[in-house]
């Protein structure tokens, strides 16, 4: 199919370690003895500014917009399924996603909560995940930066960053668009057009939607089904030239999801004692809901205006984003029919950032990047946790609500050098204040069939700052080994546990975490640049691990170590909060391989270990005895110990017009907790076998693409946690889906 060119940037870390860098697939020429076949060079901007990904002395794994296409990574859930390292899911419906990388990153599923691993869209931190929705369509790339960031990465970057940059305007004509059918009675359709608008401005417009009618899951009781999908994401942009040395580049957003949210599964119960309540079977499909109203509607929207401007020796960047995020969902929390503690949530984030950079441009041994940004974050919250009467036992209905506001008021000034000591040995030193004032005032209330009270009031304001640092020393022994080492340390701002409780004490405050971050590692490229292996061994020293802890009620002692509780006594309930681990340790490793065997074929895979593990034991919260003490040694949370994935892709001419491609994929991730101290929260491992098989024209005109997902037919567990009546409640994969995809590029 003539020259063309195929790139897979990549997926992956570990091995006794991970997988870490970025894959490419290169496609050889007609007549291959005539023409070098060999991996193409990926160029990253993980250091604010362009570099060879073989050359940057740091564990990076990253993945064109093409791959992310083929891949169907439409979420970044599904990117971590080929990144070992990274763990996400979704501790909700669908809407909250959560992060780690090498098991450092969030466990708490609250609005008002961030994660240690800061996600950027086009340099601006989504402050909050649920902020994702939407705008993550035509990208250019993505990267996964691993270890502590806290230097050139605005705030808390402890575990690392996830960086999407989106496709820019181009001073050209072009296209596409995707339209899409697949199981379910799904219709969506996506893609871009870019024009010149006049000789110094040029514009793009991006757009997806998405429509599944049908539900994948199906009530036992009503028959009514879950898990529909409506969702809806435009982003505009325009690039203008202002002068010969100065650019701007605005960038418009909204998205909007009103799907019907999918219901997690009660199993396990006090079976005996809970008369009416299901324990369901290993089917994701059936779920018990009852005549709960489920639903989501949420809105964002948002703008970044980004200017760059170039001096003789130096040049700057001004980065001024404003977003806003509406959300209201009920969801069956508890995944079973009876009303007890369903979820409601009512909630408005709104975020303002301001970035300043001055990076130096001359060529010399000595580079520089220096900047500051502030930024102000807004959560309002109205939460509701609600009961009716609990079948089989004597308790009134009952509800227990959370009001709140939070205001975060953050600062940072970070300088990052680079200096060749030799033509082989680098040395980079990078240095970040970060200061955070953090006020949250509310009052949880709970009425337990005699009136309404106030459970908690709080109405805190906690001044946080923090020097982080990043040393590093790279040798480039030849053109095709790399060896370096870094050390870093990582702060993220303490936090306030967000949902409703009946107890003042499980209404904490957690102080910041910090952690120091040590990495060796060796990229190398052999086979005459047909092969790429990237290694690296890393350890952790982590202090006040911000977790979540189950913990039995203040007034009962009936649920502690998982006995069952005095249902007569509302309070007597198992209870989730957020405190600090004092001390922890993380050991682990990553590896990376890339190979094109064939100039048809390319390999890639990654497997990854992490052993993560308490230090220091703790079995209270503010005096309120947990569910389960939690001993040195424990695994924490979002830290698989095995993960690893594969990927074969084969490609051949059908003859002088037309090629097809033929892409297995596979991705496993091993058990893993949601929280300390729940001996139910334990779930996975996740895996799935995916399949593609694509047909165009060699001028690429169009393409046709059939897709399958989870071939197995896998029902891992994606999700666990011990629901307030001390059973098990679970979210599962979906079951095997397929489809079909038809690209055309228009201009």
């Amino acid at each position: 199919m003539g020259n063309k060119t195929y790139s897979i940037t990549p997926l992956a870390a570990m091995m006794t370690s991970i997988l870490t860098s970025s894959v490419c697939y290169a496609q050889a020429a007609e007549e291959p003895q005539k023409e070098k076949v060999e991996l193409e060079k990926i160029v990253i901007t993980s250091q604010k500014r362009s570099q060879n990904l073989q050359e940057v002395g740091a564990s990076v794994t990253a993945f064109s917009g093409d791959i992310l296409d083929e891949l169907g990574l439409q979420t970044p859930k599904d990117v971590a399924a080929f990144t070992p390292g990274l763990s996400t899911t979704n501790a909700t419906s669908g809407g909250t996603p959560i992060f780690a990388i090498r098991g450092v990153g969030l466990d708490d599923y609250n609005i008002n909560s961030v994660s240690g691993v800061g996600v950027y869209i086009d340099e601006v931190l989504a402050g909050n995940p649920a902020m994702l929705s939407g705008q993550i369509m035509d990208v250019e790339r993505v990267e996964v930066l691993k270890g502590p960031q806290g230097t050139l990465y605005g705030k808390n970057t402890t575990g690392g960053a996830i960086s999407y940059i989106s496709n820019k305007p181009q001073d050209y004509l072009d296209g596409a668009i995707t339209l899409g059918y697949s199981k379910w009675n799904t219709s969506s359709v996506n893609g871009f057009i870019n024009s010149p608008l006049t000789d110094d401005i040029n514009g793009r417009l991006a757009f997806s939607y998405k429509k599944q009618a049908d539900g994948w899951q199906e009530d036992i009781g009503t028959g009514i089904e879950y898990g529909k999908v409506d969702q809806l994401a435009l982003r505009g942009m325009l690039s203008l030239q202002l002068s010969d040395s100065t650019e701007a580049l605005l960038s418009l957003r909204y998205s909007q999801d009103q799907s019907l949210p999918e219901s997690p599964q009660g199993i396990d119960f006090f079976a005996s004692q809970a008369g009416g309540f299901s324990s369901l079977p290993n089917d994701a499909t059936r779920v018990d809901v009852g005549d709960l109203p489920l639903q989501r509607d949420e809105e964002g929207s948002g703008a970044t205006l980004h200017i760059t401007a170039d001096f003789q020796s130096v040049s700057f960047t001004s980065i001024t984003a404003w977003d806003k995020y509406d959300r209201f969902v009920v969801d069956n929390y508890n995944g079973f029919s009876s009303s007890v503690f369903d979820f409601v949530q009512d909630n408005e984030v709104e975020q303002v950032s301001q970035e300043f950079r001055l990076t130096s441009t001359t060529d010399s041994r000595f580079s520089w990047i220096s900047g500051i940004i502030y930024s102000v974050d807004k959560v309002t919250v109205n939460d509701e946790s609600t009961a009716g009467a609990i079948p089989a036992f004597d308790v009134a209905a009952f509800f227990n609500t959370s009001e709140y506001q939070q205001t975060t008021d953050s600062f940072g000034a970070y300088l990052h050098t680079e200096t060749e000591l030799s033509d082989a040995l680098k040395l980079t030193v990078g240095l970040r204040y970060s200061a955070d004032e953090k006020e949250f005032v509310g009052r949880s209330v709970a009425d337990f069939g005699g009136g309404p009270f106030d459970a908690a009031v709080l109405d805190q304001t906690e001044d946080e700052s923090s020097l982080t640092y990043r040393l590093g020393l790279d040798y480039q022994l030849s053109d095709d080994v790399l060896i370096y080492t870094n050390a870093a340390t990582g702060y993220k701002t303490g936090a306030f546990y967000g949902s409703p409780v009946t107890d003042q004490r499980l209404w904490s405050y957690a102080k910041p975490e910090e952690l120091l971050s040590l990495e060796a590692g060796v990229k190398l490229s052999l086979l005459d640049n047909r092969m790429r292996i990237n290694t690296v061994l890393f350890r952790n020293e982590y202090d006040d691990r911000q977790s979540l802890i189950l913990a039995c009620q203040s007034q009962g002692q009936a649920c502690i170590n998982g006995s069952s509780p005095d249902f007569s006594d509302p309070t007597d309930l198992f209870a989730v909060s957020l405190d600090n681990i004092d001390e922890s340790e993380i050991n682990g490793a990553e590896l990376e391989i890339q190979w094109l065997p064939t100039n048809n074929l390319s390999l890639l895979g990654g497997v990854g270990y992490i052993d993560a593990k308490v230090k220091t034991p703790k079995s209270d919260l503010n005096g309120v005895p947990l569910a389960t003490n939690i001993p040195k040694g424990a695994t924490l949370s979002q830290a698989p110990k095995w993960s690893y994935n594969g990927i074969a892709r084969y490609e051949v001419d059908i003859n002088d017009d037309f090629y097809a491609r033929f892409q297995l994929a596979y991705s496993y991730k091993g058990e893993q907790r949601a929280a300390l101290s729940d001996t139910n929260a334990i779930y996975g491992p996740v895996k799935s076998l995916d399949a593609r098989i694509v047909v165009g024209p060699s001028g690429q005109e169009w393409e046709v693409a059939l897709w399958a997902k989870n071939i197995t037919d896998e029902a891992g567990e994606t999700y666990a946690f011990s629901n307030y009546l001390g059973g098990k409640t679970v979210y599962r994969q979906r079951p095997i889906s397929f489809g079909i995809e038809a690209t055309f590029y228009t201009f």
